[in-house]
């Protein structure tokens, strides 16, 4: 029995950052909370935690003897803005807790055009791109022999192609699709 952590940091779709957001953990596909810890040993099961007030950052962590390693989880950050309204910042489905690998990269931007990330080796980075009125081509920056993960999830009305120039792979609006670089190419 383990824990493993997950962290990032709470944004709207513009990339700014939201404080004080409530970051709850459910089961992929239902509404069922995950059992999730705020702490790396002891304490109880909870089903949600709060950003940072002054950096938006969240963590928790996931315990082995709770799930199978291949358990998946959706994510969702909430905020109040009223009384009576919630405000949604970023809500990521169908995320994977990687147990004992580094936390994952966020970047969340609206394309003004073609996109050349940055990426970073050996850990995932999770784009969440808004197309911006076109679609558009997302070509990684990657070094030859390291390993790249990739999730992009499409938060636009247009489609995503990955890899323009090797596999070219869509992603089409509201979908999402990991991606991997085994250090010669993308699958």
């Amino acid at each position: 029995m383990a824990r493993y952590s997950y962290q990032g940091i709470t944004t709207n779709q513009e990339g700014a950052v939201i404080f004080s957001a409530t970051v709850s953990v459910y089961l992929t596909g239902t509404t069922t909370p995950a059992s999730i810890y705020a702490a790396s040993s002891g304490g109880v099961a909870v089903n949600s935690v709060l950003s940072s007030a002054t950096t938006g950052a969240f963590k928790f962590y996931v315990d082995s003897a709770d799930y199978a390693l291949t358990q998946r989880f959706d994510i969702t950050a909430t905020k109040t803005v009223s009384p009576v309204a919630s405000y949604i910042p970023v809500t990521l489905e169908d995320v994977s807790i990687y147990w004992g690998n580094p936390p994952e990269i966020f970047d969340v931007r609206t394309l003004a055009g073609d996109y050349a990330p940055n990426i970073t080796a050996n850990y995932r980075n999770i784009l969440i791109l808004t197309t911006g009125g076109a679609d558009r081509n997302v070509d990684p920056v990657v070094v030859a022999g390291s390993t790249y993960e990739v999730a992009i999830y499409n938060d636009g009305t247009e489609t995503i192609v990955f890899d323009s120039i090797g596999i070219a792979e869509a992603v089409g609006s509201g979908a999402q699709r990991n991606f991997f670089y085994d250090g010669t190419e993308w699958a």
